[in-house]
């Protein structure tokens, strides 16, 4: 026979406070995954992140630009487009290195590079960069009248890649902001990032 409820010592206020007991109540508000706050970047984090985007974007711009240049230029020899093609691309790369130029250029012949500095003197001219040639030597140049700062380029015929960066006058500071560099094995670098700035704009 069923016992009374009452009789049983059965009562609400036993469930709740065993149930509680064991461990069924809500979590603090304080505790909820709603409230948890998201780490906040810090500001010169989010700085650099705008930085590289914009970074990014002008390389992206100026590549496009300077490929249109090369297909507007006229009919090449294969190889010599290709390779000019490869060179806008890795100039316009986050890390561009000098070094892929002086492998590329391994492969060529003398009249052959001659062509290509032609070229690419041509492609990079509104950006005050000159390439020139002499006895199987390729050079980069640029000469910034803001820092008053030469930087060069140059690689060899044995394919040496060999860096120069110097003031023309030691007595003149640089403006604050201005883009060069005095480290001799950013100058490859320092001539990119001057590519991006003018057609990337």
């Amino acid at each position: 026979m069923i016992q009374d409820a009452k009789s049983a010592g059965f009562n609400s206020t036993t469930i709740t406070e065993s149930g509680a007991a064991q461990g069924f109540v809500a979590p603090p508000m304080a505790a909820s995954i709603f409230q948890q706050e998201t780490a906040r970047l810090a500001p010169d984090t989010l700085r650099k992140e705008a930085r590289e985007r914009e970074a990014a974007q002008a390389r992206e711009k100026a590549r496009t630009v300077l490929l249109e240049k090369l297909q507007a230029f006229g009919p090449l020899p294969e190889h010599i487009d290709l390779a000019l093609e490869a060179v806008i691309w890795e100039m316009t790369d986050k890390a561009p290195r000098a070094e892929y130029l002086a492998e590329l250029l391994l492969l060529f012949l003398a009249e052959e590079k001659v062509v290509f500095a032609q070229v690419l003197g041509l492609l990079l001219k509104d950006a005050g960069i000159k390439v020139g040639y002499w006895r199987g030597e390729v050079t980069l140049s640029r000469y910034c009248q803001e820092s008053r700062l030469a930087l060069e380029v140059k690689i060899t015929a044995t394919s040496r890649v060999v860096m120069k960066s110097e003031f023309t006058d030691l007595a003149h500071k640089s403006a604050d902001g201005s883009c060069c560099s005095v480290v001799d094995n950013l100058t490859f670098l320092n001539l990119c990032v001057h590519v991006w700035q003018v057609f990337g704009a």
